[in-house]
């Protein structure tokens, strides 16, 4: 009878420790559920923030894209205005010379002529009719 009630405490035992894990076993399960639960919705998340910034990229690389077409169609007006620029410039140059010059020659023709009215004798003044 002994042996008996002891086979019987040992099952009690033993069905206690087998619900004791059974309960365990099934709290990690929930746990694992609701982590792979929370693992899923991150994933998804990241999946949306990453698509979110492929698209972001892809349209920063174009507008790099029309940017560079635009700073090198601003860099080529840019040359030509400078050019032009400098090409009015040589001009107005070549015009002040032709000025300088030309002012030069009637600056010594005036004091040619000043020269030649001194050295010319004085011719008399005819007198008013009164």
């Amino acid at each position: 009878r002994r042996a008996e009630q002891a086979a019987a405490a040992a099952r009690a035992e033993v069905a206690r420790d087998l619900e004791t894990k059974a309960q365990a076993i099934a709290a990690l399960e929930a746990q694992l559920h609701e982590l792979r639960g929370q693992a899923e919705q991150e994933q998804a998340r990241l999946q949306a923030a990453l698509a979110h910034l492929e698209e972001e990229r892809a349209r920063l690389q174009a507008r790099t894209g029309e940017l560079a077409g635009r700073i090198e169609e601003l860099q080529g007006e840019i040359r030509a205005a400078s050019e032009e620029g400098l090409r009015e410039l040589e001009e107005l140059h070549e015009i002040v010379n032709t000025l300088e010059q030309a002012l030069q020659k009637m600056e010594n023709r005036r004091l040619a002529a000043d020269r030649q009215l001194k050295q010319a004798p004085a011719a008399p003044v005819p007198a008013a009719p009164a």
